[in-house]
């Protein structure tokens, strides 16, 4: 099983893949690599766990909008089109994804605020 060497938000990782999976693995993380400098342009002050939480995110909001698509594509019997993002909709889906990912601290952060208020 072969190792091989890749770069994502400019951390190295070493992982093992299947026999002829080498190409279409380094691919992918130079897809992801380019997904996650894009946030990071947006969000310049989030930790690395952070950026592939966002990314993470959007891409698994994407696999539902495309999914709804193919549904709806195939009820239709349409020639599925692409859907291209303009940096708007990018910054407005990256705004999402941070709000829903700190939606339990900022509950938490609110319980404990209103544990310290003194009447």
């Amino acid at each position: 099983m072969p190792k091989i060497k890749l770069s994502v938000g400019g951390r190295p990782y070493e992982i093992a893949c299947n026999d002829g999976e080498e190409d279409h693995i380094k691919q992918l993380a130079e897809n992801l690599n380019s997904r996650v400098g894009k946030i990071a342009k947006s969000l310049p002050i989030a930790s690395e766990s952070m950026l592939l939480l966002v990314t993470a995110l959007m891409m698994e909001d994407e696999i539902g909008t495309l999914n709804s698509n193919k549904e709806i594509v195939s009820a239709n019997n349409e020639t599925p089109a692409s859907i291209p993002y303009d940096d708007e909709e990018i910054k407005e889906r990256i705004n999402r994804c941070v709000t829903d990912a700190l939606q339990p601290f900022t509950e938490k952060l609110e319980a404990l605020a209103n544990s310290l208020e003194v009447e």
